[in-house]
């Protein structure tokens, strides 16, 4: 499979990457961290009759950034 990366900040970024390259998927890392929900969206607009994202599917419940980093840090002290 051929994955697109890079610059993907909304749901309108995915599915103009996967119209563009023809990809089978698009990666992305950073945008996640800030809308978890980034490809549930971009499946809505994908679904969607006219091209616009309309209503929003719900969102899982999403930690904390702060308890992620705490999580972490927890972790990787164990790992010492």
């Amino acid at each position: 499979p051929v994955l697109a990366n890079g610059n993907v900040q909304s749901p309108a970024d995915v599915v103009a990457n996967l119209g563009r390259t023809c990809c089978e998927g698009v990666m992305c890392a950073e945008q996640l961290l800030r809308d978890p929900a980034l490809f549930q969206h971009a499946s809505a607009l994908l679904k969607s009759s006219d091209g616009t994202l309309g209503a929003s599917p719900p969102v899982p419940p999403w930690p904390s950034t702060a308890s992620v980093v705490e999580e972490f840090l927890a972790s990787s002290r164990r790992m010492d």
